[in-house]
Parts: structure tokens; C-alpha cells; sequence
């Protein structure tokens, strides 16, 4: 995952960000190992099924979006499983060379939480 870079690109388009994201997908094609790009695309898919239900973009997604995301994963999921989410996502972000949620002070703040209930 070091192989990705993040590059800040305000008023990228969607079009913009899914044709980096297939760049994407090429440049990583025989990187990860099978099992590592299964978890990236079953993570993606619950955060923007939840997204789609929510009303909500999942890209480039905002982070109170990823916020709120968090805290209604708290509700059914293991800590460790929202924090691979939240990789998975940060992955997603930087891969479509958009800004990422997941940098922000209050993403991390949101991370934190469980451990202190």
C-alpha cells in the first residue's frame, strides 16, 4: 500500500476519480496478495452500500461522513473490524486520488471512542 499516493486534487471530477481509480487497478494488478484485495473490495462495497442507504458520497467522502459511518459500525462491528474499514476506505481514497477521510482529526478522534466505552 506504500505504492499509493496521495495527491491533493480539489474540484476532481467523479469521472476524474474513477479513471483514477482503473489507473489504479492496473499499476496494482499482481501487488496485493488475493486475499488483501478481496478484504479491499468487500470493505469498499460495505462502506458505499451503507453510503447509498445513508444518502451519502462515498467519494470522495467527507469526514463527518466517515464519522458517522464509524459509529453506526460500533454498533455491530469488532474495533478491529472498523479499523480495517477505515484502512480499506483511506486505500480507496488515495487510489482515486481524491482527499482522504481518514487523515482528519475527527476520523481519528471517532477511532478512538471504543476504547473509552
Amino acid at each position: 500500500m506504500n505504492a499509493l499516493i496521495q495527491v491533493d486534487t480539489a474540484g476532481e471530477t467523479e469521472a476524474g476519480a474513477i479513471a483514477n481509480l482503473r489507473r489504479h487497478a492496473d499499476y496494482a494488478r499482481g501487488a496485493y496478495a488475493t486475499n488483501t484485495e478481496r478484504a479491499l473490495r468487500a470493505d469498499v462495497a460495505v462502506f458505499t452500500a451503507w453510503c447509498s442507504e445513508a444518502g451519502l458520497q462515498p467519494l470522495p467522502a467527507a469526514p463527518d461522513t466517515l464519522v458517522l459511518f464509524i459509529d453506526a459500525m460500533g454498533a455491530i462491528k469488532a474495533l478491529a473490524t472498523i479499523r480495517r474499514y477505515v484502512s480499506s476506505i483511506a486505500t480507496f481514497h488515495r487510489a482515486a486520488r481524491v482527499a482522504n477521510p481518514a487523515e482528519t482529526s475527527e476520523v481519528k478522534l471517532a477511532l478512538k471512542r471504543p476504547h473509552r466505552e
